[in-house]
């Protein structure tokens, strides 16, 4: 007996077929992955009440990407995407992702495959992660380990894919705090910049 007869059928109660996430959700992910990069260049710099002499250059260029239409229209899906996914995953979801998940491994032989299946759905449910987290969580596993998880394992798993979109969440929330402050620090440090230089230029002239 396969670890993955004794899980739900592929198609639950509401007609939903346990297939592996679209090639939409997969880009997606690595999208929103990249916007939270980006925005991380600067994020760092919040506190600071001034750009380093050198970093203004840079700074002036990112803050023209971040300012663009396109970068905001991309926040703007980033943060309804992972709104929509920040809700706990239901019942019938962890199921159809852990059917997933032991499928990938038809060579797999626990001792006992029912209490094995059983006990990874259990514990999941019990852990109530977020539908992002699920989703991430056992495509990450499948796509990087040879075999199948352990309960302990999985929930590792999904304690660090549930950070991971923690972070995104509020990179893309506060994306407009942080572009508005980048702008605020770039205007205050060429406002120094000018203040410093007229003062020089009234030390050289000749009394």
């Amino acid at each position: 007996m396969s670890a993955t007869a004794a899980l739900p059928a592929s198609v639950d109660r509401e007609g939903h077929s346990a297939l592996p996430a679209p090639p939409r959700e997969v880009k997606a992910e690595a999208a929103i992955a990249e916007l939270a990069d980006t925005l991380s260049l600067v994020r760092h710099h919040r506190h600071d009440r001034f750009i380093s002499a050198n970093g203004l250059e840079e700074a002036e260029r990112l803050a023209a990407v971040f300012e663009g239409q396109d970068f905001q229209s991309k926040i703007a899906r980033a943060v309804a995407y992972v709104e929509a996914r920040a809700r706990p995953a239901t019942g019938d979801e962890v199921g159809r992702q852990i059917a997933l998940l032991l499928g990938s491994y038809p060579n797999a032989r626990p001792s006992d495959p029912a209490v094995y299946s059983r006990m990874l759905i259990e514990d999941v449910r019990a852990a109530q992660p977020t539908w992002a987290a699920l989703d991430s969580a056992c495509r990450h596993w499948r796509q990087n380990q040879k075999w199948p998880p352990s309960v302990a394992e999985l929930l590792d798993e999904l304690g660090r894919a549930e950070s991971r979109w923690r972070v995104r969440a509020d990179m893309m929330r506060s994306a407009t705090e942080t572009i508005q402050h980048h702008r605020e620090l770039i205007d205050r440090t060429k406002a120094r910049d000018a203040l410093i230089e007229a003062e020089r230029a009234d030390l050289s002239e000749p009394e």
